[in-house]
């Protein structure tokens, strides 16, 4: 892995653009939260991201599965990183607009859910499918790292040059990942046979949903998977909120406790390998989900920093867990020609009723309160988690 010169890279590209992604997990929220001061309104840009990534969904893997990945993914870049800069150039000439503010959420949206198709059907012909598990494991505690050190900086510049500064730091960020994809060579990838060829578009386009639903295990995740992301679709706006609002910090605590949160996600990134082989998949991802989605019914009670993050590293260890046990195996089970439209399929659906659970959400933990809300959304999260033991999943 270490002599794989396109992985690393990629991964140096990545990790850029991660960073860079910490600034705007920070500074999005608290842009809507300065101009309206409503939980409800931050819910909306929530859910209209979650909205352009369901539409894209609905195509993107047909277009990864028959495009030039990398240049697809190079492409992205680019224009993410020019939609982002026209946030902070909006509100410095202009003034708030939350118009704008829509508008760049939905493209980027869009954009991000292609690469992230794109950056699924990658990875595997970086790495070879014996290294899948290690290279999602180095990217995620990767990610982790710089995410702590993005959000603890996003709180700093924040609190100094406002959140339209930290924006374009992210729109920065994006550059940088182009310009590794432009040194990216890959493998060849594998000739497509001519009886794996849909005659039509619209049956290309269902291959991806029909392998899907066919694989048990896959179909499993799949059903469970959009269940909680619909009630944890809003989590960071309204965490933010809770820091914000109940305890009545500032923006450079807020950005303090999300870089302490993400100590989690590093670990469970370094150890899903070991803990995998050693525990097998049932195990990581069920019990993952289960010590989740009870982190998320405590982190709402927590009256006081320090137990809020040690809630957010165990409620950041679970969920990385759990995802990259996830992804790991939909990369291990799909054939590569189809892993474009397969992974465009599950996110689709995944993040199906997403705007829906955003909106809902937020509009219930401002009539409330976080406290409540955070018990209600974590005991259904809990049995939703607790329902996987019925399913095939307990036997993988």
């Amino acid at each position: 892995m270490w002599r794989n010169s396109a992985f690393n890279i990629f991964w140096f590209g990545q990790i850029c653009s991660t960073f860079g992604d910490a600034f705007a997990s920070i500074a999005l929220p608290l842009l809507v939260l300065e101009a309206t001061g409503s939980v409800a309104q931050m819910g909306l840009v929530t859910a209209i991201f979650s909205a352009g990534v369901v539409l894209t969904g609905i195509f993107a893997g047909v277009i990864v599965d028959r495009s030039e990945q990398r240049r697809l993914l190079l492409a992205c870049d680019i224009l993410r990183m020019l939609c982002y800069l026209l946030i902070p150039f909006t509100w410095w000439l202009v003034g708030p607009r939350l118009v704008v503010l829509y508008l760049v959420t939905a493209l980027v949206s869009c954009l991000g859910m292609l690469f992230r198709v794109g950056y699924m059907a990658l990875v595997p012909r970086m790495v070879g499918s014996a290294y899948i598990a290690e290279a999602n494991g180095r990217l995620e505690a990767s990610y982790a790292f710089m995410s702590i050190v993005g959000t603890f900086l996003a709180g700093l510049v924040v609190s100094k040059f406002g959140a339209p500064g930290a924006i374009v730091i992210d729109a920065l960020t994006f550059g940088l990942s182009a310009l590794s994809l432009f040194f990216v060579r890959l493998r060849a990838a594998r000739p497509i046979q001519q009886e794996e060829i849909e005659p039509s578009l619209w049956l290309r386009f269902l291959a991806g949903w029909r392998f899907l639903w066919q694989q048990p295990t896959l179909r499993s995740i799949t059903i469970l998977l959009t269940l909680l992301s619909t009630l944890m679709a809003a989590v960071t706006d309204i965490f933010i909120f809770h820091i914000k609002h109940d305890l009545g910090q500032n923006d450079t605590t807020v950005g303090l406790v999300f870089a302490l949160a993400t100590i989690g996600a590093i670990l469970a990134g370094l150890t899903m390998p070991f803990l995998r082989k050693r525990l097998g998949f049932a195990t990581c991802w069920i019990g993952g989900n289960i010590l989740n989605s009870l982190s998320l019914l405590l982190m709402g009670l927590a009256i006081n920093l320090s137990w809020l993050v040690l809630i957010g590293i165990c409620f950041m260890f679970t969920s990385t867990l759990a995802s990259i046990c996830s992804v790991s195996l939909r990369q291990e089970i799909t054939p590569g020609p189809l892993l474009g439209r397969v992974t465009s399929a599950f996110w689709t659906i995944h993040y199906a009723l997403a705007p829906l659970g955003a909106i809902s959400t937020t509009w219930i933990s401002e009539r409330i309160g976080v406290p409540l809300a955070g018990v209600i959304l974590g005991s259904l999260c809990l049995l939703i988690s607790l329902s996987a033991l019925l399913t095939p999943l307990r036997r993988y």
